[in-house]
């Protein structure tokens, strides 16, 4: 007899997925966004308003985590002026001291954090808040185990976790991508953020160099406000 119901398994390319959700255009003002807040950074630290602590030499540890939120606090400037199809909220980790900005795509398919991390190669180190993100994922792959996860990831009613990463220890980033992180280490899937400008027409590159000027306005009052708020 046969069933009333269908079960039907969408599949889709992890790479067609971030293609989906930035095009070209919208990868390089992302990009640009990244470089924006590496910038500000360094224009903060070498600004007299920040806090004399700052200027201690053991402070220069602290330099990674400040540089982390500008690149936050650039991306949500970048939100609001609706440059990248995002939408933004800060989340409380489970230690209710700590928060994180979290990103949301416009259709709701896929949600992102922000990482600092050493190579491209690299997905973020593993944290209990960005595990319970990714979980319903993981866990859907466990009914399919013979699956090139590696290719193809089962579409889900829930949404994607994926990444924002970028690095390091410069003044200008070395890398920046955007990726879906496989469960240990590495990508499912990934696409640079960088040097992606020169594969645009010139009238879409023109626009994106136009955004990123909109950015450069970088209020470095309202992120030190950002920074004590949300430290």
């Amino acid at each position: 007899m046969e069933s009333d119901e269908t079960f039907t398994i969408q599949k889709v390319s992890a790479q067609q997925l971030l293609m989906k959700e930035f095009s070209m255009v919208q990868r390089v003002i992302l990009g640009n966004v990244i470089q924006v807040g590496y910038q500000s950074c360094n224009d903060f630290m070498q600004s007299s308003k920040i806090p004399l602590f700052l200027k201690m030499e053991r402070a220069s540890k602290l330099i990674p985590e400040i540089k982390n939120m500008a690149v936050e606090y650039a991306l949500m400037q970048a939100c609001n002026k609706q440059l990248i199809p995002l939408k933004w909220s800060l989340e409380q980790t489970n230690n209710i001291a700590l928060k994180y900005l979290k990103l949301k795509s416009l259709d709701g398919k896929c949600i992102f954090t922000v990482n600092q991390t050493s190579c491209a190669g690299k997905r973020s180190r593993h944290a209990k808040f960005r595990e319970e993100l990714d979980l319903p994922f993981q866990s859907s792959l466990n009914l399919f185990p013979n699956d090139d996860t590696h290719q193809f990831i089962v579409e889900p009613d829930f949404a994607y976790y994926c990444e924002i990463n970028h690095g390091y220890r410069s003044e200008t980033p070395l890398f920046a991508v955007v990726g879906k992180p496989a469960a240990q280490n590495g990508w499912l899937g990934q696409l640079s953020l960088l040097g992606q400008i020169q594969l645009l027409p010139k009238s879409e590159a023109d626009d994106t160099r136009t955004a990123a000027e909109d950015l450069r306005n970088f209020n470095l009052s309202d992120f030190q406000d950002f920074m004590e708020e949300h430290k």
